[in-house]
């Protein structure tokens, strides 16, 4: 999915939850919105896109333990839409560009990348269920 599609699907999914959600905000979704789009991406940069800690909730998840406020929840939220449009190519079995990148040393194949993003997908949602 390119940016404007993350971009999109984030909207769209965080004001569904803040529809259904009263605990949330609109103030709180802004930068989940953006920085879920932006932070997964700013791996092209080291030509090294799909980066397997850009492309995972782990990092936020540490910042959430420290600072467990509901915009940390919400940007592991934005992270795993982003995941789930990266995702989605991959059941299309494209590979190559579309599997997660090892710090330029290596890349999982297709079944171990779409792993990799199902496992952070399952985390993400069942933390936020747990918590909400």
């Amino acid at each position: 999915m390119n940016f404007k599609g993350h971009f999109i699907t984030e909207i769209i999914i965080m004001l569904i939850l803040w529809g259904i959600f009263e605990q949330i905000t609109v103030s709180m979704i802004i930068y989940p919105i953006f920085f879920g789009t932006l932070i997964p991406d700013a791996d092209l940069r080291f030509k090294s896109h799909r980066n397997i800690i850009f492309h995972s909730i782990i990092p936020n998840i540490i910042i959430w333990y420290y600072i467990p406020i509901m915009e940390n929840l919400l940007f592991i939220i934005s992270i795993v839409i982003h995941l789930v449009g990266d995702l989605l190519p991959m059941i299309k079995k494209r590979g190559g560009y579309a599997c997660i990148d090892l710090f330029n040393l290596a890349r999982l194949n297709t079944k171990w990348s779409a792993v990799w993003l199902g496992v952070n997908i399952i985390t993400g949602i069942s933390l936020f269920i747990m918590v909400i």
